[in-house]
Parts: structure tokens; C-alpha cells; sequence
């Protein structure tokens, strides 16, 4: 019953998201948010959630209901998602690109090479 009715409220789902150091609880949509990796330590997870990356957390009971009713295992955080974040997060901070401040294969800047 309690799968089924997990299951059920999938389509409308919100998740609790991973805190960071400011304890202050946020929400992702569902039905597949991302959760937190075990590849990277938590500390790392906690301070990317405070640059705002949505990492959905539940506890390790509800974690396994969760997974039974989507069929499926709950989708981690992957490198794709990590370099999607930290692009949009760098775009937002510095805006557009700046084609004289790239940086070609050398490590050497095109605006020097240009000179």
C-alpha cells in the first residue's frame, strides 16, 4: 500500500533537498530529482547546494520505497549534471563569454597570441 501510494504521488512529487551549512531546507520537483553521489564528499555536495544546486535527499527507509515505486534506481548526481551546474553557475556570475579572455590548449591567452 504504501509503494502504490508512493508511486502515485511520483507525478507530483517535491523532495527535500540536501542542506548546506545554512540548515535551510529547499525543495526539487519530481518524479526523478537528482540525489546526492557517492563519488564526491559530502562536504563538496554541501557547498555546491549553497551555490544552488538541487540535491534531493530522503532517508535511507524512504530512499528504498522510492526506488521500488519507480521501478528503477534513484538518479545520482553525474559528471553531465555537474559541468551543466557549474557552467550555468559561472555564466550567472561572470555573464556571456568573453572571446579575447579564452583560453587556448597551451594554457596561453588567444588575446596574447593574437599580439
Amino acid at each position: 500500500l504504501a509503494a502504490s501510494t508512493f508511486k502515485a504521488s511520483l507525478t507530483s512529487a517535491v523532495f527535500p533537498v540536501f542542506r548546506g551549512s545554512t540548515g535551510k531546507v529547499s525543495w526539487a520537483a519530481g518524479p526523478k530529482p537528482t540525489f546526492a553521489c557517492e563519488d564526491l564528499s559530502d562536504d563538496l555536495q554541501k557547498a555546491l547546494v549553497e551555490d544552488g544546486l538541487k540535491l534531493a535527499s530522503l532517508p535511507d527507509e524512504l530512499m528504498l520505497e522510492y526506488e521500488e515505486a519507480l521501478g528503477e534506481k534513484r538518479s545520482r548526481l553525474g559528471g553531465i549534471e555537474l559541468c551543466q551546474f557549474l557552467h550555468e553557475a559561472w555564466e550567472k556570475l561572470h555573464g556571456g563569454h568573453d572571446e579575447a579572455a579564452k583560453v587556448t590548449g597551451d594554457g596561453a591567452q588567444a588575446a596574447i597570441k593574437s599580439k
